[in-house]
Protein backbone atom coordinates (compact mmCIF):
# COMPACT_ATOMS: atom_id res chain seq x y z
CA UNK A 1 0.00 0.00 0.00
CA UNK A 2 1.52 3.28 -1.09
CA UNK A 3 0.97 6.06 1.45
CA UNK A 4 1.27 9.68 0.39
CA UNK A 5 2.71 12.09 2.95
CA UNK A 6 2.05 15.79 3.14
CA UNK A 7 4.17 17.24 5.95
CA UNK A 8 3.31 15.25 9.07
CA UNK A 9 -0.18 14.26 7.93
CA UNK A 10 -0.79 10.85 6.39
CA UNK A 11 -3.75 10.89 4.03
CA UNK A 12 -4.83 7.28 4.61
CA UNK A 13 -5.41 7.71 8.36
CA UNK A 14 -8.48 9.09 10.11
CA UNK A 15 -8.21 12.52 11.74
CA UNK A 16 -8.29 11.04 15.27
CA UNK A 17 -5.16 8.96 14.57
CA UNK A 18 -3.45 11.98 13.01
CA UNK A 19 -4.22 14.04 16.13
CA UNK A 20 -2.80 11.33 18.40
CA UNK A 21 0.39 11.21 16.34
CA UNK A 22 0.68 15.00 16.45
CA UNK A 23 0.29 15.03 20.24
CA UNK A 24 2.84 12.23 20.59
CA UNK A 25 5.28 14.16 18.37
CA UNK A 26 4.84 17.31 20.49
CA UNK A 27 5.41 15.29 23.66
CA UNK A 28 8.66 13.91 22.21
CA UNK A 29 9.78 17.47 21.44
CA UNK A 30 9.00 18.60 25.00
CA UNK A 31 10.86 15.65 26.53
CA UNK A 32 13.83 16.34 24.28
CA UNK A 33 13.84 20.00 25.32
CA UNK A 34 13.79 19.15 29.03
CA UNK A 35 16.56 16.56 28.59
CA UNK A 36 18.72 19.06 26.70
CA UNK A 37 18.02 21.81 29.26
CA UNK A 38 18.90 19.49 32.16
CA UNK A 39 22.09 18.33 30.44
CA UNK A 40 23.06 21.96 29.77
CA UNK A 41 22.57 22.95 33.42
CA UNK A 42 24.52 19.95 34.69
CA UNK A 43 27.27 20.55 32.13
CA UNK A 44 27.66 24.23 32.94
CA UNK A 45 27.86 23.67 36.71
CA UNK A 46 31.66 23.09 36.86
CA UNK A 47 32.20 26.27 34.86
CA UNK A 48 29.93 28.16 37.26
CA UNK A 49 32.08 26.97 40.19
CA UNK A 50 35.31 28.05 38.46
CA UNK A 51 33.90 31.42 37.43
CA UNK A 52 32.51 32.11 40.91
CA UNK A 53 35.84 31.21 42.55
CA UNK A 54 37.70 33.52 40.14
CA UNK A 55 35.22 36.32 40.79
CA UNK A 56 35.50 35.98 44.58
CA UNK A 57 39.23 35.41 44.67
CA UNK A 58 38.95 32.52 47.14
CA UNK A 59 37.53 29.02 47.21
CA UNK A 60 33.93 28.96 48.47
CA UNK A 61 30.53 27.65 47.50
CA UNK A 62 27.65 30.04 46.90
CA UNK A 63 24.57 30.14 44.71
CA UNK A 64 26.24 28.14 41.93
CA UNK A 65 25.36 25.01 43.89
CA UNK A 66 21.75 25.49 42.69
CA UNK A 67 22.56 25.49 38.95
CA UNK A 68 21.77 21.75 38.56
CA UNK A 69 18.41 22.35 40.25
CA UNK A 70 17.30 25.04 37.78
CA UNK A 71 15.49 22.56 35.44
CA UNK A 72 13.52 21.13 38.36
CA UNK A 73 12.60 24.60 39.64
CA UNK A 74 11.54 25.75 36.15
CA UNK A 75 9.52 22.55 35.64
CA UNK A 76 7.65 23.02 38.93
CA UNK A 77 6.99 26.70 38.20
CA UNK A 78 5.66 25.93 34.71
CA UNK A 79 3.32 23.26 36.12
CA UNK A 80 2.13 25.64 38.86
CA UNK A 81 1.44 28.47 36.41
CA UNK A 82 -0.44 26.12 34.07
CA UNK A 83 -2.56 24.94 36.99
CA UNK A 84 -3.26 28.51 38.10
CA UNK A 85 -4.27 29.55 34.58
CA UNK A 86 -6.53 26.47 34.30
CA UNK A 87 -8.19 27.26 37.64
CA UNK A 88 -8.74 30.91 36.73
CA UNK A 89 -10.20 30.08 33.32
CA UNK A 90 -12.51 27.28 34.52
CA UNK A 91 -13.74 28.66 37.84
CA UNK A 92 -15.12 32.12 37.25
CA UNK A 93 -17.15 32.25 40.49
CA UNK A 94 -14.13 32.48 42.81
Amino acid sequence: MDVKRIGIRILDEPPAIQELKRKHHLKEIKVGFWCAFTAFCWGITPYAYVYADQERGYDATGGEIFVPLIPFIVFVLVKAFKEIIYEVNNYDDV
